[in-house]
């Protein structure tokens, strides 16, 4: 038997069960000991997390607290597959609304409901719609047998529950790295029937591969709910002897108007922050508005909406 204060067992998985822990020799007390002297961390009822990852961004920080949470809630709850929001977590799949408060599982027994901060889901599953936990940072070999949905049913049950933005996202992003086709979209929300069925539709005819953040598939949300025409996306502007000028998020072309979803500069060094401002100046020069704005804007879209209003109507 391992000394309380010894290493823990070779073989035990980062993530682990007090069943794990007591297979492998380590008494209750000894588990109790590693969660108060920091060493082993409680990420649900009778799950301990064994190693404390530095992690420097605090987005990547935090997808890693939820996937854990996540993980350990398959573990705990048999015939269980992480599903909505949770899922798009374990596939890298960005939400404009951020990480649940919560960890969702479908489950194919027992009631819905929430339980222990587990919100469980009774939705029928087909056997294409789930995955076995694919190879991710965060996840051990150890937990590959743990089922999640499919990146294309993931996108399918944000964007038939949760906002139009996030649905956005989440398709922008699936469609952008490959998880999915834009055609495989419009194919499963074509299937879909019942609650949210048209947001669904609406979301596989918005999907852009060529949105590079959350905050442009936000804006995108925003263009349609204001009644705005959809403009094009990360187009490539040069002056008129053909020179390159620059890059840009959105563009009216019809309306000689670009819009950068960003709020601010990208860049911190003086001679950099030069370079951004020459190149909107010019854009100007060439005769574009261009309009900037960030997530606090579209937080408070109101102002920003009469921006784009004045600039179309002006056009």
């Amino acid at each position: 038997m391992p000394a309380r204060s010894g290493p823990d067992p070779v073989g035990l998985p980062d993530l682990v069960t007090s069943a794990q822990a007591r297979a492998a020799g380590l008494t209750g007390d000894q588990v109790r000991q590693r969660v108060r002297s920091g060493r082993w961390r409680v990420v649900a009822r009778g799950v301990y997390l064994r190693t404390q990852v530095e992690v420097a961004d605090p987005h990547e920080r935090a997808r890693l607290v939820h996937l854990h949470q996540a993980l350990a809630a398959a573990m705990t709850h048999a015939d269980s597959v992480i599903a909505i929001r949770s899922a798009a977590t374990v596939h890298v799949l960005p939400t404009v609304s951020g990480l649940p408060s919560e960890v969702h599982l479908i489950s194919t027994s027992g009631r819905s409901g929430m339980r222990g901060g587990v919100s469980i889901h009774r939705l029928p599953l087909d056997e294409r719609d789930v995955v076995l936990l694919p190879n991710l940072p965060g996840a051990e070999p150890e937990h590959r047998h743990l089922r999640v949905t499919s990146p294309l049913r993931t996108w399918v049950d944000v964007a038939r529950i949760s906002t139009l933005a996030d649905g956005l996202a989440v398709g922008d992003r699936g469609v952008r790295v490959g998880l999915f086709s834009a055609d495989a979209l419009r194919q499963a929300a074509g299937r879909v029937q019942g609650r949210g069925c048209r947001r669904v539709r609406l979301a596989a005819d918005l999907v852009h591969a060529g949105r590079e953040a959350p905050l442009e598939s936000w804006s995108a949300a925003c263009f349609h709910e204001w009644g705005l025409p959809q403009p094009q996306v990360q187009v490539q502007i040069e002056d008129h002897a053909g020179r390159f000028v620059g890059r840009v998020d959105f563009l009216w072309e019809e309306f000689g108007v670009i819009g950068e979803a960003d709020g601010a500069l990208k860049y911190d060094d003086r001679e950099a922050n030069y370079a951004e401002k020459r190149r909107e100046d010019r854009l100007r020069e060439l005769g574009f508005r261009v309009i900037r704005w960030g997530w606090g804007d579209l937080r408070r879209p109101d102002r920003l909406r009469r921006r784009l209003e004045a600039a179309l109507r002006v056009a």
